[in-house]
């Protein structure tokens, strides 16, 4: 039995344009909004009244860029996806994506016996940061889940073409490095990204994942 696997770029295309429409629009305005009004009280401005801070004496820091599109490969989509994440907090964050790729099984030195279909990914994940010192490296920890929907179509002597449909949910993880600037920029992330059969008995495979983007506020 042979068992290949490809990977079609041409129905992720639209998406990856929309992802870079969007992060034009919002780089140019990320360093000019404050995603999270951070402040602190100015020094230089004496307090009202003893005791009591001056409500109107802050300055703001730096924005947090909470945007991020990345393309990963392997990890939680299974083969690759390009993703979509934003900053909850400046330690939590959320993520959803899309893959896809093509399944092609087939007899040996026959294509009499085939099963051929196409398999979609949507990893959906929630993460915590753990800054290391105040810079832009993290520690990632993750949960999450990737629904799998596949079109698929048997060929057999006999039943002919016979088409097939099914969808299931994989459990997935991520323990990781990520690198990932508070004020916006290029984003890096590398780990472990487990994944589990939930149904109809639970198997735990190892996978691992490196993903490449941007982030940037604006919105």
């Amino acid at each position: 039995m042979r068992l290949s696997l490809q990977h079609p770029i041409k129905p992720c295309i639209w998406l990856i344009l929309m992802c870079l429409h969007v992060l034009v629009l919002n780089t140019l305005t990320s360093y000019a909004q404050g995603t999270y009004p951070i402040q602190r009280p100015n020094a230089n401005t004496p307090n009202t009244t003893e005791g009591s801070p001056n409500r109107d004496s802050t300055v703001a820091l730096p924005e947090i860029a909470r945007n991020t599109i990345f393309i990963e490969g392997l990890g939680n989509g299974i083969t690759y996806s390009v993703n979509v994440e934003r900053l909850l907090t400046p330690n939590w964050s959320v993520r959803a994506g899309f893959g896809t790729f093509a399944l092609d099984i087939r007899v040996p030195f026959t294509d009499l016996v085939a099963l051929r279909g196409s398999f979609v990914s949507v990893p959906l994940t929630t993460s915590y940061l753990l800054n290391l010192g105040g810079s832009a490296s993290n520690l990632e920890f993750g949960v999450g889940i990737t629904p799998i929907f596949t079109v698929a179509t048997l060929t057999a002597p006999i039943v002919g073409n016979v088409p097939a449909a099914f969808a299931t949910v994989l459990g997935t993880g991520v323990i990781g490095y990520r690198l990932q600037p508070l004020s916006g920029g290029f984003n890096f992330r590398i780990g472990l990204t487990p994944i589990a059969l939930l149904s109809p008995f639970f198997l735990p495979l190892p996978s691992v994942g490196i993903g490449l983007g941007y982030t940037f506020g604006g919105f």
